[in-house]
């Protein structure tokens, strides 16, 4: 990205194809060049909360989704969405194909914390991080003795995934040696995601990722009362509910999450029936034909463009 090559590629492209819509890769020469252009915006995670205010902004010519409930949330006339039906299709993410064929758990634990945008202002140091909730709440559920315990009893390891905007503050954090720091420079998040048993996020899309294998997730919500407020975050609070739709226990405190941690893993982590149901009804494709339904769509945009 930036090399002379990757400029003409992007000046002199039809279609700008990308997991991601931020402006370095829909509007990297600023001036709106993304009008200019057919883009097809694959996303990188299943919108579970509402987005409008950022993605209204964008030329999308393709609005790839996943879920029939996500869908709806982005085409219904009471959406926030600018965008319609011509748009928006329900094809079905393309990386799920591959992670459907990569699925090997092994006894692993997967901790993936989403982020805050208060944190992420320059002015933050490494006190103010280290005092903040978000960093009290998870650094004491990987340093948590119980939770020590736990994977010694049943045989578990477990696997950090901070969130990219968190990598800068790791050094900080105390990161105990039964604990493997997730690297995303040298590995594969699907790879870990097949190999996984388990989840505990608070408000992730990768539990989307889970509930496709059909996987135990578990919802460690501490600030829940906080994190829809104003500038809390990016985005607001969409059509997902986490206790109405969430594929595992929504818990408040550490003692809950351990507790119910303790439950999943004497049951070889295996969702209860409650929890699969709602995975089986999530996604209408499961047929590995996800990337042909986007690529089907991707050639009709390019014919009407040659019309």
């Amino acid at each position: 990205i930036g090399s002379e090559e990757h400029r003409e590629a992007l000046d002199n492209c039809a279609l700008i194809i990308s997991s991601q819509a931020d402006n370095y890769v829909v509007n990297y020469f600023g001036e709106h060049s993304d009008w200019k252009k057919k883009f097809v915006f694959l996303q990188h995670g299943v919108t579970l909360h509402d987005l409008s205010a950022w993605l209204n902004f964008k030329n999308i010519s393709l609005f790839v989704t996943t879920t029939n409930e996500e869908w709806e949330s982005i085409v219904s006339p009471q959406s926030h969405y600018r965008f319609d039906d011509k748009v928006v299709k329900l094809l079905g993410m393309p990386r799920h194909d591959k992670l459907l064929t990569m699925n090997q758990p092994e006894k692993i634990i997967l901790i993936a914390p989403t982020w805050r945008k208060y944190l992420s202002t320059k002015e933050i140091d490494k006190r103010e991080f280290l005092e903040s909730e978000y960093s009290r709440c998870w650094s004491a559920l990987i340093n948590s003795p119980e939770l020590y315990d736990l994977i010694q009893k049943y045989g578990y390891r477990i696997v950090f995934v901070p969130h990219p905007n968190m990598r800068q503050f790791l050094d900080y954090m105390e990161c105990p040696d039964y604990v493997r720091v997730f690297n995303y420079k040298q590995e594969s998040l699907q790879e870990v995601i097949a190999r996984a048993c388990i989840l505990i996020t608070d408000y992730s899309s990768l539990a989307f990722e889970m509930a496709l294998l059909c996987k135990s997730v578990i919802y460690y919500q501490f600030d829940v009362n906080c994190f829809y407020a104003p500038g809390m975050h990016t985005y607001r609070k969409g059509y997902f509910s986490y206790v109405d739709n969430g594929f595992g226990e929504v818990v408040t405190d550490a003692k809950q999450l351990i507790e119910i941690l303790n439950n999943y893993l004497l049951n070889s982590c295996q969702p209860p029936q409650k929890y699969q149901l709602r995975m089986r009804n999530c996604f209408p494709f499961r047929d590995g034909k996800n990337s042909e339904r986007v690529f089907s769509e991707i050639e009709k945009l390019v014919t009407l463009q040659r019309l």
